[in-house]
């Protein structure tokens, strides 16, 4: 399970900076090349790949003019780059979760001092 944090979200992070500055990425490519870079098997790299082009994934695959698959991004992402380059967006695994969690308790902590420092600086 922990390989599994660790690879997923290192071959999510590398594919989607690749589709997205590239426009485009070969699917086989994608496979063979992301398990050397994430350091995992491609069969790995496959399932990861299955369930970036799922329904709810950020990918999809279409054919090129010599028939070979492509990755793109989906439609409505392919105006909002930002959106899938910033990993902790798209909360689909434990780490990206974590992230997201830390990042409100942050958000939070901040709006709750200034809060009251602006009570204590009240002559109420």
């Amino acid at each position: 399970m922990q390989a599994n944090l660790l690879y997923e979200v290192r071959f999510r992070r590398w594919l989607t900076r690749k589709v997205t500055t590239e426009g485009g990425y070969d699917r086989a490519t994608a496979i063979a090349e992301g398990a050397e870079v994430v350091g995992c098997s491609p069969a790995t790299t496959a399932r990861y790949l299955a369930k970036l082009t799922s329904a709810s994934g950020l990918l999809i695959e279409t054919k090129d003019a010599l028939g070979y698959s492509i990755l793109v991004l989906k439609t409505h992402l392919q105006n909002h780059p930002h959106v899938i380059l910033s990993e902790a967006k798209n909360p689909s695994n434990v780490l990206s979760r974590f992230i997201i969690l830390t990042a409100s308790l942050i958000a939070a902590q901040s709006r709750y001092h200034q809060c009251s420092r602006y009570i204590q600086g009240c002559a109420c």
